[in-house]
């Protein structure tokens, strides 16, 4: 988040199925350049608001109480939809957009939020890259041979059958 001020705020959390935070932390540049990192325990997330999507009935949370040390921020969403369907290249589908901070009410900044997991879990390592070549080959088969080869990347195709090890 770039603050009015001249300073940003970047604060993240990963969470699982079922555990809220498997991990937090935020990071604080003051306008001066100086740099404050916090820990785990001095980070909270909390969704005060959801949205649910009409394409894909997935809920998001869109407004967020957040604890970054002794300050308490509210993360709002400067438009509930901002949802994206990256099924065809990335696998995934996940909300990021445009967002507000405040403080007291007032607004200090703007930035950017990005949310994953909400409707299926992420997929990383070997099993997301052999998941996204098999979805290529099937949107090139449907679309047929010249599409081929501008979809299946020959990485792609070397992972679409293997067991997970890198050939």
């Amino acid at each position: 988040i770039n603050l009015d001020d001249g300073s940003a705020l970047m604060a993240f959390r990963m969470r699982g199925q079922s555990v809220p935070a498997l991990w937090a932390a935020a990071t604080y540049r003051a306008a001066d350049g100086s740099v404050q990192t916090f820990a785990p325990e001095a980070v909270d997330f909390a969704a005060t608001r959801r949205w649910r999507s009409p394409r894909t009935a997935i809920d998001y949370p869109v407004e967020w109480r957040l604890r970054v040390g002794q300050r308490n921020f509210v993360l709002q969403a400067l438009l509930d939809d901002q949802e994206l369907d990256s099924r065809r290249s990335t696998g995934a589908i996940y909300w990021e957009g445009a967002v507000r901070l405040l403080e007291g009410g007032r607004e200090l900044g703007r930035g950017y939020l990005e949310m994953t997991g909400y409707g299926e879990p992420i997929r990383v390592g070997w099993a997301a890259l052999r998941a996204q070549a098999a979805a290529n080959e099937r949107i090139a088969s449907a679309k047929g041979p010249a599409w081929r080869s501008a979809i299946i990347s020959p990485t792609c195709r070397r992972f679409a059958g293997s067991s997970g090890a890198a050939s």
